[in-house]
């Protein structure tokens, strides 16, 4: 933060403090406070959020330079039918447009849904979308990834995982109802490398999906 925005903040608190009606007092407080926990906790490279927070993964897809990596697990494709999904494909595009950031996006499916011709009908069609926005898409089976290492390569292949600029994850891990409960952020130069590597071994192995009128 510059010594502008600085001073900028720290005026328009007291100003909030002074005339403010009490909601607005306690929204900036709650808000600050928010802001101090996640900029303390990032002095040690990592930060987390007990909630699926949808605000950090569109701001940093507005801070990305040059890369954004996300694998995608059945978790995640939900989300795409929410309120919070045309904010965050408005700021992939942007990257991609103002900045030209590639994109990888790799979607985890399972066994049961790969043999399900109508959930696969949908997912292509998803696929599809998210090439037609230039985004570059693969999957992977869940019950392919196989040995040696198997167990591992599950574990982190069911995880939602968006890498930025291969310097930074952002983690979301579902709870035992396939719900995201908890997001943490991570800047930890060895573990964000092993999240890294993860990805590219997925990636080179996985599937690219038929282009509409290809059998898949």
């Amino acid at each position: 933060m510059s010594a502008g925005d600085a001073t900028r903040l720290i005026k328009s608190l007291s100003r909030v403090g002074q005339q403010g009606p009490e909601i607005v007092k306690a929204f900036a407080r709650a808000e600050t406070e928010s802001l101090a926990f996640v900029l303390t906790d990032l002095t040690g490279m990592t930060a987390q959020r007990p909630r699926d927070n949808t605000e950090w993964l569109i701001r940093l897809t507005e801070c990305a330079r040059r890369t954004i990596d996300a694998t995608s697990s059945s978790v995640d494709q939900p989300f795409r039918d929410t309120d919070s999904a045309k904010p965050y494909l408005d700021a992939q595009t942007e990257a991609m447009r103002v900045r030209d950031v590639t994109i990888r996006r790799l979607f985890i499916i399972k066994e049961t849904e790969k043999n399900d011709p109508e959930f696969m009908a949908r997912f292509l069609e998803l696929c599809e979308e998210q090439r037609g926005f230039s985004i570059d898409v693969r999957y992977r089976v869940l019950a392919s990834i196989g040995s040696p290492g198997r167990r591992n390569r599950r574990a982190a292949a069911t995880r939602d995982v968006v890498i930025f600029d291969s310097e930074l994850c952002l983690e979301f891990d579902p709870d035992q109802e396939d719900g995201n409960v908890k997001t943490r952020l991570d800047a930890d130069g060895r573990r964000v490398d092993g999240e890294v590597r993860t990805f590219n071994e997925l990636w080179s192995t996985a599937t690219e999906p038929p282009a509409q009128g290809e059998s898949s």
